[in-house]
């Protein structure tokens, strides 16, 4: 057997072709990948901002007699919480990374603290008397804020360490939902 005969050779560069394709392939998924989570989260950032601003002008808007103050609340946290939700879902899907949902989820909890929201109320209060009410449909969501809520006389370490358990456990059960998600979306590709 002749090693470098032509058929060897064709085989071992066909090989070679064949794994530095593989490698390409799983490079542009990652990348995409990638392309995507930062997509999510600039969405993320200007709903966000967005919020900020309806916040402003739905204080205005109270201050100037326009709308009452629970009705500028109860617009301001169906947006807020919509948007908390999106984010979770973005998270479950593997969008958003652990570390960064973990932070912004220590912020939902520090806002307990404040005792303000712009409209007389308080965050607490937007999440009980709105936020929970419309998220009915979402009962893993519900328990998940619920829980979350249940840490603000903790301290921030142990709030957080808690905090990143409960997304842990989580994202494990969004398991079925990414595959799902990928599923679908094979499925619309071909």
């Amino acid at each position: 057997m002749d090693w470098f005969s032509p058929e060897w050779l064709a085989l071992f560069v066909a090989a070679i072709g064949a794994v530095i394709a593989i490698q390409s392939l799983r490079e542009a998924t990652r990348n995409s990948r990638l392309e995507k989570i930062a997509d999510v989260l600039m969405e993320c950032t200007r709903r966000y901002g967005d919020l900020i601003e309806l916040r402003h002008t739905l204080k205005k808007d109270v201050l100037c007699g326009d709308i009452t103050a629970a009705s500028a609340a109860n617009r301001y946290y169906h947006a807020y919480w919509n948007l908390q939700w999106d984010q979770w879902t973005f998270f479950r899907l593997g969008l958003i990374p652990h570390e960064i949902f973990g932070d912004w989820f220590l912020e939902r909890l520090n806002a307990l603290s404040y005792d303000n929201d712009s409209f007389g109320g308080t965050f607490e209060r937007g999440w009980t008397e709105v936020g929970r009410k419309a998220m009915t449909t979402y009962p893993d969501f519900v328990a998940f804020v619920d829980a979350v809520w249940a840490l603000k006389a903790r301290p921030a370490e142990e709030a957080r360490r808690t905090i990143d358990a409960r997304i842990s456990e989580a994202f494990k059960e969004g398991r079925r939902l990414r595959i799902g998600f990928v599923r679908k979306s094979l499925s619309r590709s071909s």
